[in-house]
C-alpha cells in the first residue's frame, strides 16, 4: 500500500487514486506547492527529504507520467479555516517545475473523503 505522511497525518494514497479515478479534473500551478520542496536532505539512496518531511527520489522524477493528475483533500483546520494538502503527485511536481510547467493536471477530493484516506 502506498502512503503519503505530513507531520502527523498518514493517507492512503492507493485508495486516494482509486477515489480520483473518473473525477473532473483540473489544473494548478505547480509554483504553489514549490515551497515545499525546498532545502532537502540527502538520504543515500538517490532520494532527499525535504524541511516539511516529503520524500522525493529524484532519480525517479524524470520517469513520471506529467498527465497523470495529483491528488489533493481538502483540508478543515482546528481554527475553521479550509485547505487544500496535496497527498499524491510529489514527483510530477519536482518534474513540472525542472521542466517549466506552468499547469498540472490534479482531482480534489472533499474533507469526508480526505478523513476517510487518513490512517
Amino acid at each position: 500500500m502506498e502512503t503519503f505522511t505530513l507531520l502527523t497525518t498518514t493517507w492512503n494514497v492507493d485508495k486516494a487514486n482509486e477515489m480520483a479515478e473518473g473525477r473532473e479534473v483540473d489544473t494548478f500551478d505547480p509554483k504553489h506547492v514549490e515551497h515545499m520542496l525546498q532545502r532537502t536532505t540527502e538520504n543515500g539512496d538517490g532520494s532527499h527529504t525535504t524541511n516539511m518531511g516529503i520524500t522525493v527520489n529524484w532519480d525517479h522524477v524524470p520517469n513520471v507520467d506529467l498527465s497523470k493528475p495529483v491528488i489533493f483533500v481538502e483540508r478543515q483546520y482546528k481554527d475553521g479555516t479550509q485547505g487544500h494538502m496535496m497527498i499524491d503527485g510529489w514527483h510530477r511536481v519536482a518534474k513540472a517545475l525542472d521542466e517549466g510547467v506552468d499547469q498540472l493536471p490534479c482531482v480534489v477530493l472533499s474533507v469526508k473523503e480526505g478523513k476517510s484516506l487518513e490512517l
